[in-house]
């Protein structure tokens, strides 16, 4: 130490456990000095991962460390996670990792690493470390009462079932959580609906329903405007014949920017239904743009003639981690893989209620990480032979939509039954030939599955209409037709 100008040796604990020694001097140490620390710190072995340059004057080792049966890599002052255990239990309460740690970035150049590492939060139990992130992450899994949840999120975490110093805290959590995801206030991802269909000489596009109750002024200059054919989000939408996605209100051909941004609207993708070869509708979704929005759409796409697998078309991401966006955008999705590679393969929807936890989900890890935990993939109408998939990701805390349900006909000619359904409320509904129901008593549901026509429904006499609704607090439904060999093959309602 005394042959720098300035030195510090400190230890740290809790969350990082290490000896910090900072140093300093106004010219780069010599290399002999340099070479003695790292004997010190044992650096100077053969298993040490380097880096050097000398024109910079930057230098640095990195040792790995035998950690169970795998390795782990570290700088000399290391991070070192343990698992907790559960007093007088030999079950394992949880691991913690790091994201973003990573030997390789010793390799890449630069004074600072590209990503920088996200805070935990805030510690809420000191017994086993558990912070308010994590028990936010934990919460959306979580179904029933205040009560049922509170043991809910101990059985995950063991929080609280220690001192117990901390059930105040976690209780109150519990309930700041229900108020703010389950209340009639909850945002939701997808903000505004919009149903264009062709006027009655098929010249142009009209607003036949929207949902805006989230941006009333936005529906009011909606309800004013008609598109011809390549002309705005809706006929660009018709004329190419297939899904498009506007990530960024400037620089695109939409004619509303201003309106949307003032609403507070941002991403745009419009969703062109066709029966037999025929336009009977145009969907438009607009999501949210603040920071609270967590969550992501994706346009996938295969064309045949040049591939055997999805490849990511355009996205929207928000302020979801952009590791995230990077493994989507640097990747491709094999058809059955991935909620979007099973939706493509199966012509049909597909939902997964809790991401990170998902087996059929590739991107789990880095999706917990980002704090998505839903997923609504399905096919999209189109003319041609190139395959197009929506992908619509959400957080717990901004759901795409309060409840997701699919309706297909499973073999009868007179009846829809639910395929799955999902309630944010309610979690999973009940699905299969139990849910059957008479296509006529579906109300806007049945309509969409009988016209191919999408449909917007809104106010209590439109949602009296539609039975499953029926107790859930609900106040608008968007209902999708899919298609599949050129005819309507399922109904995708989204309820708000």
């Amino acid at each position: 130490m005394p042959r720098f100008a300035f030195a510090t040796v400190v230890p740290f604990g809790r969350e990082r456990h290490g000896v910090l020694m900072r140093a300093a001097s106004a010219e780069v140490p010599p290399l002999p000095l340099l070479e003695q620390i790292e004997a010190v710190l044992r650096l100077d072995g053969g298993q040490v991962l380097h880096y050097s340059d000398k024109r910079h004057g930057q230098r640095r080792k990195r040792a790995p460390v035998a950690a169970g049966r795998g390795h782990a890599h570290r700088r000399p002052a290391a991070r070192r996670r343990h698992q907790r255990r559960k007093p007088g239990s030999s079950r394992s309460c949880r691991k913690n990792a790091r994201p973003g740690s990573t030997a390789g970035l010793l390799l890449l150049p630069g004074a600072k690493p590209p990503v920088a590492m996200p805070s935990r939060g805030k510690q809420i139990c000191s017994c086993f470390d558990v912070t308010d992130a994590e028990i936010g992450a934990e919460l959306m899994r979580c179904r029933g009462g205040a009560d049922e949840r509170l043991v809910q999120l101990q059985s995950a975490l063991a929080c609280g079932t220690n001192c117990g110093s901390c059930i105040p805290e976690l209780r109150r959590l519990v309930r700041a959580g229900a108020e703010k995801c389950l209340g009639p206030a909850m945002k939701t991802f997808v903000r505004v609906a919009e149903v264009w269909t062709p006027s009655p000489d098929g010249s142009l596009l009209e607003l036949a329903s929207g949902l805006f109750d989230a941006a009333p002024a936005f529906g009011a200059i909606s309800r004013t405007m008609c598109f011809g054919r390549a002309e705005g989000l809706p006929g660009h939408a018709w004329d190419e014949g297939r899904p498009l996605l506007l990530p960024h209100l400037e620089g695109s051909y939409f004619r509303r920017a201003a309106a949307a941004k003032a609403a507070g609207l941002t991403a745009r993708v419009a969703l062109p239904v066709f029966v037999s070869g025929k336009l009977t509708s145009v969907v438009v979704l607009f999501c949210g743009d603040d920071e609270t929005h967590v969550g992501a759409v994706e346009l996938w796409h295969n064309d045949p003639r040049v591939s055997t697998d999805l490849t990511l078309a355009d996205g929207y991401y928000g302020s979801t981690a952009p590791a995230f966006e990077e493994l989507a955008r640097d990747g491709s999705i094999a058809r059955g893989a991935g909620a979007p590679g099973l939706a493509w393969q199966r012509e049909a929807a597909v939902f997964i209620d809790d991401v990170p936890r998902s087996r059929q989900f590739l991107r789990a890890g880095a999706a917990a990480s980002a704090g998505i935990v839903r997923a609504l993939a399905f096919p999209c109408s189109t003319l041609g032979r190139e395959s197009w998939v929506l992908n619509l990701l959400s957080s717990g805390t901004t759901p795409m939509a309060r409840r997701v349900e699919s309706w297909r006909p499973e073999g009868s000619s007179t009846h829809l039954q639910r395929a799955f359904g999902f309630c944010e409320q309610q979690g999973p509904l009940p699905a299969g030939a139990s849910s059957a129901l008479p296509i006529e008593s579906l109300g806007p549901i049945g309509l969409a599955w009988w016209t191919g026509v999408a449909q917007a429904a809104s106010g209590e006499a439109a949602l009296a209409a539609l039975p499953t609704a029926a107790g859930a607090g609900l106040r608008s439904a968007l209902l999708i037709p899919g298609t599949s060999d050129d005819s309507v093959s399922e109904v995708i309602a989204l309820y708000f």
